[in-house]
Order: C-alpha cells, then structure tokens, then sequence
C-alpha cells in the first residue's frame, strides 16, 4: 500500500506535534510515531515543563520565546489551560552561570524579571529560604507548561485540520526521489510526499547518520517529593524555581497536580548515574532551599539528546535535498516546540520562517 501527502513528520514528541499543528493549517500531512505520542521514556513524556521568558543558555531564544507564547496561548481553546503562569524565580549567586546569564537574557530581550533580595523572595514565597549572598530574579510572566496536555493538544488541532497520525509503526528508512521524499515503514507500507520532517528524538541518529556523530543521550532523573507543609508548596505560594545549586542547575516545579514537588539536577555529564541515589541527592540539596521533604514517592527519567555546545540542530538533511530535521534539545527545547515546528513547517514548504533558523545549522560543527 502507498499513501500520498504533501509532508510527512516522522516522530511525534513535542517538536514532531508542534511540525504536524503548524503543517496541518497549510498542507496534507502525515504523522509517523513509532510508539505512542508522549510515550514514557522518550523526551516529551510528564505532566511539566518550564517555560522562562529570559534564558540564561542564550540571550538568542528571545525570538523564539515569544512566538512560541503566543502559539502556546493559541492552544487553549477555551478548556484547560496548558501554559500556567505561576512565574519563575531563579537563584543564585550574583556572578554564576544562572544569574548573569538571565540578566544579559533579559537585557537582550526587553523582558522585565522583578529582583529580589534573599529576604524578599521568603517574604513572597515563604517555603523558600535562600543562602545569604545569593541574588534572586522572579519572571512573572512565566511558569510553567503541562507537558502531555500540551502534546494532546497540538496533535488534536492537526488531525481536527485532517491530518493522519500512524501510530505504533516504526520507519525503515527515508529515501530522496524526483519528486521527494519515499518513507518506507517497518511493514512494508510506503508514503510519498514532496518533503519530510525528522522528529526522531533518541533515534534520529538511525534517520539522520550525518546528525549522529554529533550527538549524546543523557538520561536525567526527576524526583517528586511531598513537602511537610504542602499548604506552601501549590502553584498560588510557590512558583516554578531554578537554583544554581554548588553542585549544579537544580531545577522543579509546585505542586500543581497534587504528586508533591517534581525536581531534578539539569545535568549533562556522562557519569552513571542510579535512579534512586540521584533522586535522594536531588532531595538532600533541595531541602537546603524548600525546608523538609520526604523521600521521592515517585521517580522518573527522560532523556536528553545533547550537543557538543549544548545547542539545537534545526537544518535540511546534507545528504537527501527534501528532508528537514530538529533535534538535539538539549535538555530545553520543549517550551519553545510551537516556533520550532513552525519553521521545520515553513522549511519543508519552501518558505523563509519567521524565526531564524541558521543559528542552529548542523555546518557548526564541521
């Protein structure tokens, strides 16, 4: 059996959602997911995201930022909302990493964060108590994103525009013709469009070879802990939080979805790392800044598909004209998926995106 369309979008995490919602308002689409969409174990699976307006990785997301807002408040369609605005606070020293980077971020980007001492930010926040010395920045205007909602949701306004999602069936392999693009699946079936989307996350190094040299999985583990005074650690009284942490960027989230507190360290070292020693780490440091927590009732892990300078890789495949490819988030590429699947959309197409994709060129690391 052969189908036909004008792009098919091979892996359907948050990127390949993101791809098929933008292309299903311009063209016939297709959706390849070779397990299910938001699967456990893949990099787009969980109830949470963080979405900051400045990013300390690089003062560059702020084009990107803003357009995926927009796109994120898009999504509500009058029912539950999927970006929660409870606000960011960040913290650390003056001078880390953290703290410097968001302040250039935000220079950069015209967004206002609201500084706070040590002492102001307990008075607001009263779970949170932070090292004398430190310096604190809330961004009020961000939050977090419910990350399977989230998911559900770009893939139902793609199909509800007729868009077709194959589930559970895995690709074989992607090949260049005259007229495009031939994806033949793991049961022999083929689609013929004019361009392909890769999407593949943890694969797509079996999808993109030129990508793969340039790539590293590194899982990361994320605990949820319940809190001995959760009346301060909901959504209302304590925000989505970023530390710099002396052992590094320690990262979580309220307790909006009544699972206690979920944090994790955003790590990027290949050393092996035991699910249940890491989470207690998490909770040994965690509790320097949120008070008592007890154990992780819960532990989960996700990976992350890592560059050598940390960065996305957004470009057409080198070696077939008609395939595009996203991939390499680096562990914070979710909140930005509406832009990105926007311009792998206008790539595919044949359009200039809105945002600048060259940034992100596989060329960098020749």
């Amino acid at each position: 059996m052969t189908r036909t369309c004008d792009v098919v979008v091979v892996g359907l995490g948050v990127m390949g959602a993101a791809a098929m919602a933008s292309l299903s308002r311009r063209a016939a689409v297709i959706g390849i997911e070779r397990a299910e969409p938001g699967h456990i174990g893949g990099s787009s699976w969980g109830e949470s995201r963080m979405i900051r307006l400045s990013n300390f990785e690089n003062p560059g997301y702020a084009p990107l930022v803003r357009r995926s807002v927009e796109l994120w408040d898009d999504l509500e369609q009058g029912g539950e909302p999927v970006f929660l605005r409870v606000g960011v606070l960040e913290a650390g020293p003056p001078d880390g990493a953290l703290m410097a980077g968001t302040r250039a971020a935000a220079a950069a980007g015209g967004f206002a964060g609201e500084p706070l001492t040590p002492a102001e930010a307990g008075e607001r926040f009263p779970a949170v108590a932070l090292p004398a010395g430190w310096t604190a920045t809330l961004q009020p205007g961000a939050g977090l994103l419910r990350a399977d909602l989230g998911v559900r949701r770009l893939l139902a306004a793609a199909t509800a525009r007729g868009a077709e999602m194959l589930c559970g069936v895995g690709v074989r392999q992607v090949s260049d013709t005259a007229a495009g693009v031939t994806v033949v699946l793991d049961d022999g079936e083929q689609i013929q469009a004019a361009a392909a989307v890769i999407t593949a996350g943890q694969e797509i190094a079996e999808l993109v070879p030129a990508l793969g040299p340039h790539l590293r999985v590194r899982p990361q583990v994320l605990g949820w802990y319940r809190s001995e005074r959760p009346q301060l650690v909901g959504p209302e009284r304590l925000p989505a939080f970023a530390f710099d942490d002396p052992e590094g960027f320690l990262y979580g989230f309220p307790d909006f979805a009544g699972a206690g507190v979920k944090a994790g360290f955003h790590r990027f070292d290949d050393d092996p790392v035991d699910p249940v020693t890491e989470a207690e780490r998490v909770r040994r440091h965690l509790q320097r800044f949120l008070g008592p927590l007890a154990p992780a009732h819960r532990i989960g892990t996700c990976g992350y598909t890592i560059t050598p300078d940390e960065e996305f890789v957004i470009d057409r495949d080198p070696d077939r004209d008609n395939v595009w490819f996203a991939s390499a988030c680096s562990g914070h590429g979710f909140k930005f998926a509406p832009a990105i699947g926007e311009m792998l959309a206008d790539l595919a197409l044949g359009r200039t995106p809105a945002c600048d994709p060259s940034p992100y060129a596989l060329a960098r690391f020749a």
